[in-house]
């Protein structure tokens, strides 16, 4: 055999150890992430979070938000007055 045939056999060998290589990892990292998946399934948590509580209206009751009735939409009162005018305010006499 000359040079450039060993060459070449030998680069294909290299191709070939290299392109198994690459299946073998992704075949590992799909079994781990087959494994992960099932372990998140089987041992999930099941307790309620804190803080997610909602009203009637469906807001989040601990980040703040009420049901705003005239507006149709959860709002915090600090940052948003639930009246769209103040027309609805009786006047104290």
């Amino acid at each position: 055999m000359s040079n450039i045939q060993q060459n070449t056999d030998q680069k294909i060998k290299s191709v070939k150890r290299i392109n198994r290589l690459v299946l073998l990892f992704f075949f590992l990292v799909l079994i781990l992430v087959g494994l992960l998946f099932y372990w998140s399934l089987c041992y999930k948590d099941n307790s309620q979070l804190i803080g997610g509580e909602r009203d009637e209206g469906g807001c989040l009751i601990g980040a703040g938000y009420q049901w705003c009735e005239p507006k149709q939409k959860c709002l915090r009162p600090w940052e948003e007055d639930c009246l769209e005018d103040y027309s609805d305010i009786q006047q104290v006499q």
